[in-house]
């Protein structure tokens, strides 16, 4: 039903109403009992009836709303609504009585607002302290909560997603309202002059959210979903997130909010065992699922927006109120740029993309893999233990050799190549035609049954662009305890977190990462401001190619010196900057050289050092992550 004040031109008054609205009139007896006005008899007096009527039905709508003042306030603001308005409204609502409701349905939020806010300014203006304190001592002024109308109204219209759940809002919200004033009775004669309203109080000052403090506390939380903490994300950060402030000892409902349809899995498997054809395609719960009693999960679910101010996030189409909260989306996979659109270039992430891969693995004899990444390496080695015809492509001239440097690159290289993979390094792929051609840049054509895409992975922090949260390349900007802003904090791929050892933002992109950076992150959010922990792991991950297993930690921003220790079936590479720092190490069958090695890039040792064999002096830590990545 169109509102009154949006479908009638302006008019003139004809003549006043002579209504006196009585907003305490119990709303259990007839509308013909709601007014002290009489009804007249005679055919003559139909109109006067007809605007007695409709008077009676507003004191029964509002009147345990918002008192009827309101609706003076109302008639105040738009004086074009005189009696022959009232008339033809009464005749059309007449018809169907059985929808007068929808008038307090408030379907026009806007104007709603607007209305109400200039309205009860234009009262306001007109009172004066002595006389509001008069009144007050004959008791007609009504109850007032703390809460005023823009307040409310800013509420429902910034946590409600439809129109339906804003009109419920709205409802909700005036059910809690009271007005600062009550209409006399001879005020609310059409020309009479209005009673004096005392000079207002200060404005409350609002915050960012567009409401007042006290509105935003007793508003919204009264019937939105709250918890004590809220994580984002269901992979390792999370996971370990969840379960590190349980054991920490965080009280209070935990809500992890993930977008994969699955129980939280692990994702090393998915390029090794599974891929190869060694392990069924099940996925493997993440070690220590399941998740503590009070830890409720939502699968198949995305967060769409989150509201540092107000203390929310938007799930789906449902606000949920939170207390602590903490960000561990992760990163997803790069899809390869030049690609037909009716070609099919798979990538390899979550358990439904290693379905995917195994289905077409299972129906292909060749395939292409694009990118020498760990990834890369490892699903080039698998597809090539299933027995498919493999081609690694890289631009790199070996794999992995701007980060490992020459002789790790060709040791993984010897490692491919002796499980039947061929490498076309120093290469770019152009163009993926339709169905699964690749075009590289030398000149060649590769037409294969599968081609996989290992390029890379973009963080998911851009998706809360506009939450208020501090990017940087797509990444969440943490400090050296992981927070993001009071009790926010982020986790795992999608943070980029300042290192407390190396002094400088750190980011990783690794299963084992992910998991310190979790713990972490849950144990700090189980803790008062003053025990916060810093974030100290060193980063480093491990990665299977074929039956080889490389263990690597560095800080991830480059080496300018090399140094090979060699030993019978193992080996150590040991990483230093120009200073002769170590600031990286990678190993193969030497699990003591790897232990060391994290302690010599914590404790800043120099190469000598290291070959001298002194064990450094560092702080108490926990045992090194041993997680695969």
């Amino acid at each position: 039903m169109r509102k009154w004040f949006d479908r009638h031109p302006a008019k003139s008054p004809s003549s006043p109403t002579g209504i006196a609205l009585n907003s305490t009139t119990p709303r259990t007896q007839p509308l013909s009992q709601h007014s002290t006005v009489p009804l007249l008899d005679g055919a003559k007096d139909t109109e006067h009836n007809e605007a007695v009527v409709l008077q009676r039905y507003c004191e029964h709508q509002v009147a345990d709303v918002v008192g009827a003042g309101w609706l003076a306030a109302y008639m105040q603001q738009k004086p074009a609504v005189d009696i022959d308005l009232i008339i033809d409204q009464i005749r059309e609502l007449r018809s169907a009585p059985d929808d007068f409701d929808k008038i307090t349905q408030l379907e026009k939020i806007e104007s709603l607002d607007s209305a109400l806010a200039a309205a009860r300014a234009r009262v306001m203006a007109d009172f004066d302290r002595s006389q509001r304190e008069e009144q007050c001592q004959q008791g007609v002024r009504s109850r007032q909560r703390g809460r005023g109308i823009a307040d409310q109204i800013a509420l429902a219209r910034r946590i409600s997603p439809t129109k339906a759940s804003r009109d419920l809002a709205i409802a909700r919200a005036l059910r809690t309202l009271r007005c600062d004033w009550q209409w006399p009775p001879d005020s609310t004669r059409r020309g009479a002059a209005r009673s004096p309203r005392p000079t207002p109080r200060p404005r409350r000052r609002i915050r960012r959210t567009g409401m007042s403090r006290r509105a935003e506390r007793s508003g919204y939380r009264r019937w939105m979903k709250s918890y004590d903490l809220v994580i984002i994300g269901s992979g390792p950060a999370g996971t370990s997130a969840a379960t590190s402030y349980v054991e920490s000892g965080g009280t209070g409902r935990v809500l992890l909010v993930s977008a994969d349809r699955r129980p939280p899995y692990q994702r090393p498997p998915l390029t090794k065992d599974v891929l190869a054809g060694r392990s069924d395609v099940e996925p493997t719960p993440i070690e220590g699922s399941p998740l503590p009693d009070q830890v409720e999960v939502r699968l198949g679910t995305t967060v769409s927006a989150i509201d540092l101010a107000a203390r929310t996030i938007r799930v789906g189409d449902e606000p949920v109120a939170f207390e602590r909260l903490i960000v561990a989306v992760g990163a997803q996979p790069i899809p390869f740029p030049d690609t037909d659109a009716d070609a099919e270039v798979l990538v390899l992430r979550s358990f439904d993309d290693a379905e995917r891969l195994v289905a077409s693995a299972q129906r292909a004899r060749s395939a292409v893999v694009i990118g020498s990444g760990f990834i890369g390496c490892e699903a080039a080695a698998s597809l090539a233990i299933r027995g498919v015809d493999t081609t690694l492509v890289t631009p790199e001239q070996a794999p992995q050799i701007d980060r490992l440097g020459e002789f790790a690159a060709s040791r993984i290289h010897e490692w491919l190549t002796g499980l039947g993979v061929e490498l076309r390094t120093g290469v770019q792929v152009t163009k993926v035609a339709a169905p699964s051609t690749v075009h590289l840049d030398d000149g060649h054509t590769l037409s294969v049954d599968l081609v996989l895409a290992a390029v890379g992975v973009t963080p998911g922090g851009d998706q809360f662009t506009d939450s208020g949260l501090q990017l940087h390349e797509g990444r969440i900007v943490a400090d050296d305890h992981l927070q993001v802003a009071p009790d926010v904090w982020a986790a795992g791929d999608v943070a980029r977190a300042h290192h407390a050892i190396a002094a400088r933002p750190v980011p990783v992109e690794h299963w084992g990462d992910a998991l310190a950076m979790g713990e972490l992150a849950g144990r700090n959010a189980a803790s008062d401001d003053d025990d916060q922990q810093q974030w100290r792991d060193v980063p480093g991950f491990w990665s299977t190619i074929g039956d080889h297993t490389l263990k690597y930690a560095a800080w991830g921003d480059g080496h300018d010196n090399v140094e090979v220790v060699e030993s019978p079936g193992a080996y150590t590479v040991w990483y230093a900057d120009a200073e002769g720092t170590v600031v990286g190490v990678l190993t193969y069958n030497n699990d003591d050289d790897y232990e060391r090695g994290q302690m010599a890039i914590e404790a800043a040792e120099s190469l000598d050092q290291v070959r001298a064999g002194a064990v450094p002096a560092t702080d108490e830590q926990e045992s090194p992550n041993d997680a695969d990545g």
